[in-house]
C-alpha cells in the first residue's frame, strides 16, 4: 500500500513545534513495521520559514516540506482567535489535498503536529483497509484532553 501521511504545522517558539511534532509522530510510526508498504511524508508549515529544522525528526523516512502563506499567516492577523485557528488549519487541509493529487498514493493520513495517536492508529487503519476491500475514506474517533470523543456533535439550535 501506499500511503501519504501528512503534518500540518507552524512555528511557535523553537523547542515547543518540533517536540510537539516528534511526539505525534512517534505516538504515530514508533514499534510498527511499516517495511511492506511505501510511505511518503508530507510537513506543510504555515509561514513557517525555518521549517527543515524538523527534518531530523523523520530520520529514514522520504519526507518533503512545504512552506505555505509565507508572510500571510492566519495567526498574525486581527481576526477572531476561533476563526483563525480553524482556517489556519483548513488552508494547511487544502494544500495537502491539492499536493496529493498531484502524487498517486492509495490513502492520504493527515495529521496536525499536536495529535498523539494511540492504540496502533497506523498498522490497524492498514489493516481496517485491507479487511474492508479498500474503502474510499476511513474516519476514526479520536479523543479530545481525555474528556471527549470527537467527532462530537454540536446543538446548532
Amino acid at each position: 500500500m501506499k500511503l501519504l501521511v501528512s503534518f500540518a504545522t507552524y512555528p511557535r517558539d523553537g523547542i515547543v513545534t518540533p517536540f510537539l511534532l516528534k511526539r505525534t509522530f512517534e505516538s504515530l510510526f514508533k514499534g510498527h513495521d511499516l517495511s511492506m508498504h511505501t510511505i511518503k511524508i508530507i510537513v506543510v508549515g504555515d509561514d513557517y520559514p525555518n521549517l527543515t529544522e524538523l527534518a531530523p525528526i523523520f530520520e529514514g523516512y522520504s519526507v518533503d516540506f512545504y512552506n505555505i502563506n509565507i508572510n500571510d499567516a492566519l495567526r498574525n492577523k486581527h481576526i477572531p482567535k476561533n476563526d483563525r485557528w480553524c482556517q489556519a488549519v483548513q488552508r494547511s487541509k487544502i494544500y495537502i489535498l491539492e499536493k496529493a493529487l498531484e502524487m498517486k498514493y492509495d490513502y492520504i493520513l493527515m495529521s496536525s503536529d499536536d495529535d498523539i495517536y494511540q492504540n496502533q492508529k497506523i498498522t490497524k487503519t492498514i489493516e481496517y483497509i485491507e479487511k474492508y476491500a479498500y474503502p474510499d475514506l476511513i474516519y476514526t474517533l479520536g479523543e479530545y484532553l481525555k474528556s471527549e470523543i470527537l467527532p462530537r456533535k454540536y446543538n446548532i439550535h
